[in-house]
């Protein structure tokens, strides 16, 4: 099951310590939305392929 984490701001220690623990079970993608450069067509592409999408703010 592959899941994308689109991170907004910087991950704090216990939203670092969710996406480890929800990731466990294999693919893990992260976008971090806080850094310059986003290519948005590889996030749809990316959010559509997805199993799951988790949102942090």
């Amino acid at each position: 099951m592959k899941t994308l984490h689109i991170l907004r701001s910087e991950p704090t220690t216990m939203t670092q310590n969710f996406i480890q623990a929800t990731s466990a079970d294999g693919g893990n993608e992260q976008v971090k939305l806080y850094q310059e450069n986003i290519d948005y067509n590889r996030l749809v592409h990316e959010i559509f392929i997805s199993d799951r999408v988790i949102c942090w703010w």
